[in-house]
């Protein structure tokens, strides 16, 4: 007889239930791991997909498959599997699960009761039962949902704490939420102020210094939502809290911006918004003014602001004949007095939420990239000998993203580097998962692509308040798992965190893209470059328009694109794929071979047989359309 609605549990312990009653499942781990793999997406599923994920290790892939739906269906019903020759599915579909469950409360705006009784059955960890160390593809997807399910806790966690504020509940909510994200310095923040609404004074302060060192330890900046907090403290009756800013991590004070006096609110708005800009970046530690008060230092310690490596200097001036307000901002090494990089922006639209959005827009943008290179730029002379994974980690990024600088080898070498003096490093982590995908022949086998893929799960694990390290962890995950759903979830949780990120618009079209949303890629390209037009890392843009225009036929505008990225990274294979291909569409043969032969110079396992087997992230009709651009070109 057939069974109705099936309930599944990911998180925790894997269970299956009807009418409230466990199933009893095979003891087959391997075969349970489909299952819940089943359970938990939403869309048919290819045969072929499954057998990479769960049967490469067998003699006989497919028999394996077989042999599993059959143990399946034994346990559920045989119709609680229906399928195809190509692609199969649960029965019902989709399958309901708590992780569904969750889903749709968060996106519903449930009851605080309703987000309760969620929430209280829930673990962190996804399906903490089925780890297959020896299932790399399996692995990487149970990683990466792990960072997505922590997500849908972490918002629903945080919406009770400020739905419950003031009673003793949001305490028990907030302090499951910083064992969710233990280096989220916003988790931390909301568990102090938790306690404060309910008169714990002394064990706010306990948490308050707590929070301190586990943010040290996982190497997370303060951004100010803590600092702000010990000032409330020291204002109750006890022991003071002291916050004390790490003297290693780099510091970046935003200065009042400079206005006349009938614009005062203007430039309390670009000072503000400054601050907040420069905080998207998690290497820094950013102070400002009107700040510092909340700051207490050690006796002894100089004032954070005074003691800070660069200064954002600012000023704001209105055009009298049309309106235009003009910011003008300059990042200065305090230590000379040397303007190290300098930004204009005219804003027309001068009404409050206006103005805000275009400074927001274009800083959080730039600040991303441009102010760690110009702190390293800085000091790179001074460098000593002993450096920290921190310096090393800042040494890398201009051998990443200035073409002028480009070295992937040598980056690699730093992060790797970093990450022995500091394993839960997560920029450092992610920023050799992505560096590594540069060099060519380095992940021309599964054990390298394996590595890849451990230091980019790691780093979304660890840093999930970081647009940047989320967005470099969407395309490397996506690219190298072929998870395509995943990669977009953790590109639009990271826009979500900074809408203005560039890291995380290019990956979001890179990974839509991948996936054949070339409408959708575009859009993001959009986004991007409206935020940051010059941005240094501009030839990853202009790569992915390329990509676009090749698929969708346009090849000479395809050609332009590349030609474009190459003049700014003549190193970056990616694009000389792209412009090898499209003059091959042209029919340029003599160009398109002499190009050709560079390819193999910068990249000698460029093969079309080896690209066809290592480019299985890209979908199957535009692989093939560039392969037959690559073969027009003389590529073998």
């Amino acid at each position: 007889m057939r069974r109705i609605d099936p309930q599944y549990q990911l998180l925790g312990t894997f269970q299956v239930s009807v009418d409230g009653q466990p199933v009893a499942l095979p003891k087959s781990r391997k075969t349970r791991a489909l299952l819940a793999f089943l359970a938990f997406t939403s869309r048919l599923q290819e045969r072929d997909r499954l057998i990479d994920l769960f049967f490469r290790d067998v003699s006989d892939p497919r028999g394996a498959l077989r042999w599993s739906l059959s143990r399946l269906r034994s346990a559920l019903g045989k119709e609680a599997i229906e399928s195809t020759d190509n692609a199969l599915a649960l029965a019902p579909f989709p399958a309901a699960s708590d992780i569904r469950t969750l889903e749709e409360a968060v996106e519903a705006q449930a009851r605080p009761e309703q987000l309760a009784a969620i929430t209280n059955y829930a673990t962190p960890e996804f399906l903490e039962d089925l780890s297959l160390p020896r299932l790399n593809e399996f692995e990487s997807w149970r990683a990466t949902q792990r960072v997505r399910c922590n997500h849908l806790l972490t918002q629903a966690l945080t919406r009770l704490v400020r739905q419950q504020h003031g009673d003793i509940v949001a305490v028990e909510h907030a302090r499951r939420l910083v064992r969710i994200n233990p280096a989220s310095e916003s988790a931390w923040a909301l568990h102090v102020e938790a306690l404060i609404a309910v008169n714990e004074r002394r064990e706010a302060r306990r948490v308050l210094r707590l929070a301190i060192d586990e943010l040290d330890r996982y190497g997370v900046p303060f951004s100010g939502e803590l600092a702000a907090l010990s000032d409330t403290l020291r204002s109750g009756v006890g022991t003071q809290a002291t916050l004390v800013v790490p003297a290693s991590q780099p510091r970046v004070a935003v200065n009042p911006c400079q206005c006349d006096n009938d614009e005062l609110a203007v430039g309390r708005q670009v000072s503000e918004v400054l601050y907040r800009a420069a905080s998207v970046n998690k290497t820094l530690t950013v102070v400002a003014p009107a700040t510092v008060r909340h700051i207490e230092t050690l006796p002894g310690l100089p004032d954070p602001a005074d003691s800070a490596e660069l200064s954002l200097h600012s000023a704001a001036y209105r055009n009298p004949d049309d309106g235009t307000v003009v910011i003008t901002v300059q990042l200065v090494d305090t230590r000379t007095g040397d303007a190290l990089f300098s930004w204009r922006l005219p804003v027309t639209d001068t009404t409050g939420d206006g103005l805000t959005l275009a400074i927001e827009r274009f800083f959080s943008a730039r600040f991303e990239i441009d102010l760690p290179i110009a702190m390293i730029q800085r000091c790179q002379q001074a460098m000593p000998e002993e450096t920290s994974a921190l310096e090393d980690y800042l040494l890398a990024l201009p051998r990443m993203f200035t073409p002028d600088g480009f070295d992937p080898a040598s980056a690699c070498a730093l992060l790797e580097r970093a990450l022995v003096k500091n394993p839960y490093f997560g920029q450092a982590s992610i920023a050799l998962a992505l560096v590594r995908t540069f060099i060519p022949g380095l992940n021309d086998d599964d054990e390298a692509i394996k590595a890849t893929l451990s230091y980019a799960r790691k780093a979304a694990e660890t840093s999930q308040d970081d647009a940047f390290t989320l967005g470099i962890a969407a395309i490397v995950i996506a690219q190298y798992s072929r998870d395509f759903e995943t990669g977009m979830h953790i590109a639009r949780r990271a826009l979500s965190i900074n809408p203005f990120s560039i890291m995380a618009g290019l990956s979001a079209a890179y990974v839509a893209h991948f996936a054949g949303d070339d409408e959708a890629a575009a859009r993001y390209l959009d986004g991007v470059e409206a935020c940051a037009p010059t941005d240094p890392i501009t030839f990853f843009a202009q790569t992915c328009r390329a990509m676009i225009a090749y698929q969708e036929g346009r090849f000479g505008e395809a050609l332009a694109w590349a030609t474009r990225a190459l003049g700014q990274n003549p190193e970056f294979v990616i694009a000389q794929r792209y412009l090898v291909a499209s003059l091959g569409q042209l029919g340029d043969t003599e160009e398109a071979a002499r190009q050709a032969e560079k390819l193999v110079q910068i990249d000698p396992s460029e093969t079309l047989d080896f690209f066809e087997r290592r480019s299985t992230y890209i979908e199957s009709a535009q692989r093939q359309r560039l392969c037959d651009g690559l073969a027009k070109a003389g590529l073998t």
